[in-house]
């Protein structure tokens, strides 16, 4: 969403993320130009057109983000509780700090989008290298989840579960 309001402002002239990841790397399918480690890709960096905004100003943008979300439990005699949410909400702040803010996302982006590119590769692979007598699983977790307390007690133990998945990336 930083990119719409960039893009609104006339700051970036690419039209897609793509576009901008080509820019700043030498090969966006290549895993050392995506981690950082190729010295041509250390160059390159976002080129914005700062003409004529003034950095001063304020913009605003909707970004989602984890926040503390209230809710009656109906389960349970409509008792109050709370829980984390990943919610869209509205951002303010100075075009200097959202121009930052983008950069850095760019830099954490171009890792993320190598990754799901050599992750449907593989899978690609893997698929096609299945034979008859086997089926394939694909779950796409990107964070680790906690499970809800469970209800059954056992010996007068409330039994919390937390399931961790590790990342599988070469």
């Amino acid at each position: 969403m930083k990119f719409k309001v960039l893009k609104s402002l006339g700051l970036i002239k690419s039209q897609s993320l793509d576009e901008i990841l080509s820019l700043i790397l030498c090969n966006p399918k290549s895993k050392e130009c995506s981690y950082g480690e190729c010295s041509n890709c250390e160059k390159k960096s976002l080129e914005f057109n700062l003409g004529e905004v003034n950095l001063e100003d304020t913009v605003n943008w909707k970004e989602w983000s984890m926040q503390t979300h209230e809710y009656n439990d109906k389960a349970n005699n409509n008792e109050r509780k709370t829980t984390k949410k990943n919610m869209k909400s509205e951002k303010t702040e100075l075009l200097i700090d959202l121009v930052e803010a983008f950069t850095q996302e760019m830099f954490e982006f171009k890792k993320h989008a190598y990754n799901i590119h050599h992750q449907y590769i593989e899978h690609q692979r893997c698929i096609k290298n299945l034979d008859d007598n086997t089926v394939t699983i694909h779950i796409d977790f990107s964070e680790n989840y906690a499970t809800k307390l469970s209800t059954e007690f056992k010996q007068s133990i409330l039994v919390h579960l937390e399931i961790k998945l590790p990342s599988i990336l070469p």
